[in-house]
């Protein structure tokens, strides 16, 4: 049983597109749709009405992990608003016609803080 609750977790967590959502009785459960990286830890994550902000710590470096994500906006036909890069962060905000996803990457030795903002 924890096999099957964590692999659906994880299947909804990191690969059901934004503008889906799923009903738990009166609860109504936003969708993340970025994929995370391996090895990712969740620091935190909160998901408000048309929002969710999410925190995770990965054991890659941060400019490789904004390329990674850069790509996949791009790809995904996001256009991008700012990049913004000073000492050990990097800032980047796409748009699209009705999101905006803002992600911070803070290098920490080996492991980078990726705090993402998803406003939908």
């Amino acid at each position: 049983m924890f096999w099957i609750s964590y692999r659906t977790s994880q299947y909804f967590e990191d690969k059901i597109n934004p503008s889906d959502s799923k009903v738990l009785g009166i609860i109504q459960e936003p969708r993340f749709f970025l994929p995370l990286p391996d090895k990712y830890e969740v620091i935190s994550r909160s998901d408000e009405a048309r929002k969710t902000d999410l925190i995770v710590n990965v054991p890659k470096p941060a400019k490789e992990l904004r390329d990674f994500y850069k790509e996949i906006l791009r790809s995904k036909g996001y256009q991008n608003d700012y990049e913004y890069e000073k000492d050990n962060v990097i800032e980047i905000r796409y748009l699209n016609e009705k999101e905006d996803i803002k992600i911070t990457f803070t290098q920490n030795n080996d492991n980078t803080l990726v705090e993402f903002a998803y406003n939908y």
